[in-house]
């Protein structure tokens, strides 16, 4: 049950957020060229995303609970589940997403995420190690070119040697 509360906590506040987000994004400057289509466009596709996904997750736990609740009312016997929450991994996680809040802006989008992913995978484990080795590079090139290339967004470059090497590379 401990699982379901935290992941109802969790997705109230990813929601909360989502609004807050739609919020700022609505005060982007707008332009005439760009009526149709502006700067705040494709975050608010992508805040539609998380805002339906969030709903779901959230009713989703919502009948996950309520079932369990039940079942432990109308059963007599103390059963303990077996998805028990890991406050390791939970707290190692939250920290680890705030650094590559903080590291996108030292150095860079590409380096970024991809030691992200890299201490990601090895937090949550279970990959191969080939896995864990290659798939951040590949994720993180695609993404960075989807970014770059085909949506034309510019992503953190860092400071110093860093931003310079993402020159480099977009």
């Amino acid at each position: 049950m401990g699982k379901r509360i935290v992941d109802l906590v969790f997705t109230t506040v990813v929601l909360i957020g989502t609004v807050y987000l739609w919020q700022v994004a609505d005060s982007f400057p707008t332009f005439a060229k760009y009526r149709n289509v502006d700067s705040a466009f494709w975050p608010k596709i992508i805040l539609v995303c998380m805002g339906i996904l969030s709903f779901v997750i959230l009713f989703e736990n919502i009948a996950a609970l309520r079932l369990q609740i039940g079942k432990e009312r109308s059963s007599a016997a103390d059963s303990r589940g077996t998805a028990d929450v890991n406050w390791r991994k939970m707290i190692l996680m939250g920290l680890l997403c705030v650094a590559y809040y903080f590291a996108l802006h030292l150095i860079g989008f590409v380096l970024a995420t991809i030691v992200f992913m890299w201490l990601a995978m090895a937090v949550i484990g279970g990959a191969k190690k080939i896995m864990m080795a290659v798939f951040p590079l590949i994720f993180t090139i695609v993404l960075a070119v989807v970014f770059v290339k085909f949506l034309e967004l510019s992503l953190p470059r860092g400071m110093g040697i860093f931003h310079e090497l993402s020159l480099l590379l977009y």
